[in-house]
């Protein structure tokens, strides 16, 4: 049965990398009888391998794994699926443990699946040796699958991955881990109450459920010791946070503590273009962090560590395997390898032989990935020899590469369909009808259907789907395809003190109310829009301080900004982005393409209250130490170097490029109305009356004066770079000013 083969092809294509058992033969005769119970599978040790990261898993498993697919009354019954107990116990491994073959041959696999990622997100088929007209149920199969997807209930419960790290500092062992209660995934009416969608509906909700995901650093912390997966579970069982049980909470050192939230998730299937395409709505009603000093330097020496591996792996390979007692001058022949081949790579890169070869191969490969897609549209499949040189490329290319020369031939072959469209030709991909039968020619009920007739159903057949492409087609300028809103109604991050005799003691704490952020995708257009009602950072650290809160907003007395004199009136898209009465404390606005003004590229919106801040030094200083006293970080300098290397790139850019960017000058509409900071600066801390010092550093207006015609204005800048001063007549020097992009201040 071909959805049986489908399902199974997912389930294996998502799981098989992670869970033994799950090929795809024993899943398709499992998922046959439309029920599937897996109990106590066993975790892959290789599972985090692709993570590229010095960490291996100690012990894990799937509690259970329940499918129910009611192959027999899709229509009135979900397919539900069901997890319960995922558990992973992860630790540290050495540098060098792994085999490099082993490890060249996963990232290679790795590439595949990027390779046929990329492949469905384009569109394209993911199987070379497979033509698409012998895919004789593929409409049936899509139209079931989406019955199935609309109307799938997944149930996750227990999740516990935790990572033990006895290596990286010995004399304080920690273990780090991450806990969710349950997540549900389910299809909703518009109330977003949980409900079966009894036929095809045009609008699709889905409500996705988060309880008590929570994050946690244990320092100085105790291993768990089993001997085999029940123990386990008991030991995970109670280290998990459950809200319900009745069960006392675990002792963790939480960086994020439980949090709940919901995403709301609406598919508009339909030509309605008052609902986006697709929907997301997050919501969470608050969020906390907390860092203890002592967890934030075990975090930037895990860092370190991980940071230290990754530069290892790649002389992985030249890394002797006896030990520097045993072959001191195999080390000393490493160490000589690692500085020399990266010399040798980059003086072949730049070879003469390597750019001919480089070159050879990006024409060969675009030729052959150009000739599988025709292949594929015309129901064909590609010569072996063809497949294997174009399998002998992909091998010794990189992804990016691969993916560079896949955008070349999808061009090249879409410029020779319109060319063969201007000349009155037929491209040659068949309509979904005929890839159900693959033939022009077709016995059914002993009736013989020739050329013309078929050519005739065709017809018919694409003329409706181009009707339904052409209704698609006219989408309004403003019709949103995606939109994203997330809101954070309570959110705080507190960082704590710590020592070896004392307790934590809280230092300081930011909060924040209403934060939101709306995103909006239409063609060609993106609009962004960020907003906060409030914050304040309090002071913990200063004894019986005066002033427990040194940053908070000033709602009150804030003066609107006086209209220029001869400023013309804003249109009504612009009012709207630049209106002045501000409900929050910050609002940013962000637009590419702006839909209400196509003489703007970008418009860029900031509004912001005053705040008023009492300095205190001491906080200041301590909060610096809680994050630079200690030894200097590995990762931070590897992050200085890269800097310094994109810096060095940067200065080095050639001429063409920056008149390029001098030639493509982008139009800018800025609105700036933020009012700086009120500082005040008292005497005591903690005395009832002092001396203070106040500043009021005023308010920063700038916005830009635009006309109408400063696409036409960059245009014309271009003609005269590349004509030279000698463009220019007696008029455009009169009017030289108008070159200049104009600010108020």
């Amino acid at each position: 049965m071909v959805l049986e083969g489908v399902v199974a092809s997912v389930l294996s294509r998502f799981l098989g990398d992670y869970i033994q058992g799950m090929e795809r033969d024993n899943l398709r005769l499992s998922i046959a009888g439309g029920q599937v119970s897996l109990q106590n599978l066993a975790l892959k040790r290789e599972m985090l391998a692709n993570l590229e990261l010095p960490v291996t898993v100690k012990a894990g498993f799937l509690g259970k794994l329940e499918m129910n697919i009611p192959w027999t009354n899709l229509g009135s019954q979900p397919a539900i699926v069901r997890l319960e107990r995922i558990y992973l116990v992860a630790g540290p491994t050495k540098i060098g443990d792994e085999d490099p073959a082993l490890r060249e041959k996963r990232l290679e696999n790795t590439k595949q699946k990027q390779l046929m990622l990329a492949e469905m997100m384009s569109g394209g088929d993911t199987n070379p040796e497979e033509p698409v007209a012998a895919k004789g149920g593929e409409g049936f199969a899509a139209r079931w699958i989406a019955k199935i997807v609309d109307n799938l209930q997944i149930f996750v419960e227990k999740v516990h991955i935790r990572y033990e790290d006895d290596r990286t500092n010995p004399a304080r062992p920690f273990a780090f881990g991450l806990t969710v209660e349950s997540l549900y995934a389910q299809s909703t009416d518009a109330d977003w109450n949980p409900t079966f969608l009894v036929s095809s509906q045009p609008i699709v909700h889905k409500l996705v459920t988060l309880d008590n995901f929570a994050i946690y650093w244990d320092s100085k912390a105790k291993f768990l010791e089993y001997e085999n997966d029940a123990q386990l579970t008991e030991q995970l069982d109670k280290l998990t946070y459950m809200s319900s049980g009745g069960s006392s909470a675990p002792d963790h050192q939480y960086l994020l503590d439980p949090i709940c939230g919901r995403l709301q998730i609406v598919m508009n299937k339909a030509a309605n273009f008052d609902l986006p395409k697709i929907a997301l709505n997050f919501l969470f009603q608050k969020i906390s962090f907390t860092l203890k000093e002592n967890q934030f330097g075990e975090l930037m020496d895990m860092i370190d560590n991980f940071t230290l591996h990754h530069c290892a792996l790649k002389y992985n390979k030249y890394r002797p395997r006896a030990s520097i007692k045993q072959d001191p001058r195999a080390w000393w022949e490493f160490a000589a390898t690692c500085v020399t081949s990266e010399l040798r790579a980059r003086k072949v890169a730049w070879s003469l032989p390597h750019v001919k070869a480089a070159i050879a191969d990006r024409k060969a490969y675009v030729a052959l990935y150009k000739n599988k897609r025709q292949h594929q549209e015309q129901g064909k499949v590609l010569a072996a020899e063809d497949v294997q040189a174009l399998a002998e490329l992909e091998d010794r290319l990189t992804y990016d590469q691969i993916i560079l020369f896949r955008s070349l031939a999808n061009a090249f072959l879409k410029k020779d369909k319109q060319l063969m469209l201007a000349a009155g030709k037929n491209p040659g991909k068949p309509g979904w009808f005929s890839s159900w039968f693959g033939s022009n020619t077709v016995e059914t009920s002993g009736l013989e259907l020739d050329d013309q007739i078929w050519n005739e159903l065709y017809t018919i057949v694409d003329e409706e789907e181009a009707k339904k492409q052409g209704a698609n087609s006219r989408t309004p300028k403003d019709y949103v395809k995606i939109g994203v809103n997330f809101e954070l109604r309570h959110g705080s991050l507190q960082l704590m003190t710590s020592s070896r005799d004392a307790e934590s003691k809280p230092l300081t704490e930011l909060k924040w109310e209403g934060f939101s952020i709306a995103l909006k995708i239409r063609e060609g257009s993106t609009s962004f829009k960020g907003q906060l009602q409030t914050g304040s950072l309090h002071d913990y650290f200063t004894p019986n301080t005066r002033y427990p809160i040194i940053i908070q907003p000033i709602f009150d007395d804030v003066s609107e900004p006086a209209e220029r004199e001869g400023s013309e009136k804003k249109d009504k898209g612009k009012e709207r982005a630049h209106s002045k009465e501000l409900q929050h404390f910050l609002e940013v606005d962000f637009d590419l393409n702006p839909i209400d003004d196509s003489n703007v590229d970008f418009r860029v919106g900031l509004k912001m209250r005053p705040l008023e801040v009492v300095l205190n030094l001491g906080l200041v200083m301590r909060i610096v130490s809680f994050f630079t006293d200690r030894k200097e970080s590995t990762a931070m300098k590897m992050l200085q170097i890269e800097a310094a290397k994109r810096f060095n790139e940067l200065q080095q850019q050639s001429f063409e490029q920056l008149s390029w960017a001098l030639n493509n000058k982008k139009v800018f509409d800025i609105f700036v109305d933020a009012s700086a900071p009120r500082v005040l600066i008292p005497q005591s801390f903690t005395a009832e009356q002092c001396s203070m010092l106040a500043l009021d550093l005023g308010k920063l207006q700038v916005e830009t004066q635009l006309n109408g015609n400063e696409k036409a204005r960059n245009k014309k800048l271009a003609t005269f770079r590349k004509k030279g001063d000698e463009a220019f007549s007696p008029a455009d020097a009169a009017n030289e000013d108008d070159f200049y992009d104009k600010l108020y201040l």
